[in-house]
């Protein structure tokens, strides 16, 4: 593994584990770099260099999804006689029609969501 992937690793924008690519940016240095643990590695404190890279987050692909769960869905049948679910797999970003919805009135309702193997997942992205 190289120091740039195991930085990217303390950063926090890939899992050691999953590896994944990165996007950089080089900003001006500073002075003293502080030494930290974070995700599993620690960094030495001292002068690098007069640049630093900084790590961006990849928001462009979509959240995999093995499979949903949710605490409840709503179902009805409309005017036109036609069923209609709004069933936790109706979450699944990119489907078709309707989403996912709990049953009117239920309280504390969630969904769940499996996403197959250990990921991190640190917080949202939005468009920019």
């Amino acid at each position: 593994t190289s120091v740039l992937c195991k930085a990217a690793v303390h950063a926090g924008v890939i899992a050691d584990e999953l590896g994944g690519q990165v996007t950089l940016s080089r900003e001006k240095g500073i002075t003293l770099y502080e030494s930290a643990f974070a995700n599993g590695l620690h960094s030495k404190r001292g002068s690098l260099s007069e640049k630093r890279l900084i790590f961006h987050k990849a928001c462009g692909d979509a959240l995999e999804v093995a499979a949903f769960n949710a605490s409840s869905w709503w179902h009805e049948v409309d005017v036109l006689g036609q069923d209609r679910a709004w069933a936790a797999e109706r979450a699944a970003l990119g489907a078709a029609g309707h989403s996912w919805a709990a049953e009117p009135g239920s309280e504390g309702a969630w969904l769940e969501l499996d996403l197959g193997t250990r990921r991190n997942v640190t917080g949202e992205c939005r468009p920019s």
